[in-house]
């Protein structure tokens, strides 16, 4: 029977945690409609690596227009803006609180975009070493070494939940227009 070492076991385990993140740890879509001179929801909440979809479900042309300008769904709004039934997606790569506007509409028509870190996983596998030596009151003088090896590796759930998180890999920022 072949042994492997627990830093053999941990080091696959890293490799295909990374490889393969588990789903909603972040790349999830976060749909917001504007209908009625408003965003809806208004205030919104993803995780770093999601994505937020507006649809323009009113019948007259808007823009989404973050404050800081790190997105924009019609740069040369107005002139050319998001018109009925069109789409604008971002991508969020980093954390942070993104409120935006209307360019049309100003900031009577606003919304704000929360992102947060992703929740982080943490694996411990430190062997114990303890050794212990009898008194020398003219014992044998030998010692014991007793070498324990962690029962697995431990790792933090995501907030909420049972399922353990696990790193996902960067994401570049992107933005779409369609309609």
């Amino acid at each position: 029977m072949r042994v492997l070492k627990w830093s053999t076991v941990v080091g696959v385990v890293a490799v295909a945690a990374w490889a393969f993140p588990l789903q909603g740890a972040g790349g999830a879509t976060t749909t917001v409609h504007i209908a009625s001179l408003a965003y809806s929801p208004a205030s919104i909440t993803v995780t770093v690596g999601g994505s937020v979809t507006w649809v323009n479900d009113d019948p007259i042309e808007h823009s989404v227009t973050a404050n800081d300008g790190s997105f924009d769904s019609s740069p040369s709004c107005p002139g050319t803006c998001m018109g009925p039934g069109a789409t604008f997606t971002f991508t969020f790569t980093r954390a942070g609180t993104f409120p935006y506007h209307c360019r049309i509409h100003g900031l009577a028509m606003s919304g704000t975009v929360t992102v947060q870190a992703p929740a982080t996983s943490t694996t411990v596998t430190t062997p114990t070493t303890v050794t212990t030596s009898p008194p020398t009151t003219g014992g044998s003088g030998s010692t014991t070494t007793v070498t324990t090896a962690p029962a697995g590796p431990r790792t933090t759930a995501l907030p909420g939940t049972s399922t353990p998180a696990s790193p996902a890999p960067a994401v570049a920022g992107v933005a779409r227009l369609t309609g």
